[in-house]
């Protein structure tokens, strides 16, 4: 909640300072993870045959694995809702904002937001 505050409130950003990137987000660890894929080189390549993938971090091979060449999905269990994810993540922010399964809600708007980020259902459905 104080995330969303910070960025969504105040306009707190986290600027890229590499020179020549625009790049800025909402929060620090996301920054570091840019920095990570886009300027340092840093990559975990999947090692299926004939999978080109390639993640600046390891746990984001792992949970591609588990999906795409294991088919591990996380599925909503709320009666007639169809929808399932990849990452349980995703899943969890589908309850808290879709069937308000107890999302921190912002003092100021009211509007349902998690500790990473302030997703909506638009966000979640392209997420997949």
């Amino acid at each position: 909640l104080v995330q969303h505050i910070r960025s969504a409130h105040q306009g707190e950003r986290y600027a890229c300072p590499q020179e020549g990137c625009a790049k800025n987000y909402t929060n620090l660890s996301h920054l570091t993870r840019h920095q990570q894929a886009a300027h340092r080189g840093m990559r975990s390549v999947c090692p299926h045959p004939g999978c080109l993938k390639a993640y600046s971090n390891r746990s984001h091979l792992v949970q591609h694995i588990r999906s795409a060449h294991q088919g591990e999905r996380h599925a909503c269990t709320h009666l007639g809702c169809d929808k399932n994810y990849t990452n349980r993540s995703h899943l969890t922010r589908h309850l808290q904002l879709a069937h308000g399964t107890g999302p921190l809600l912002c003092a100021d708007s009211g509007t349902p937001s998690s500790e990473a980020d302030e997703l909506d259902q638009a966000d979640l459905d392209g997420l997949d």
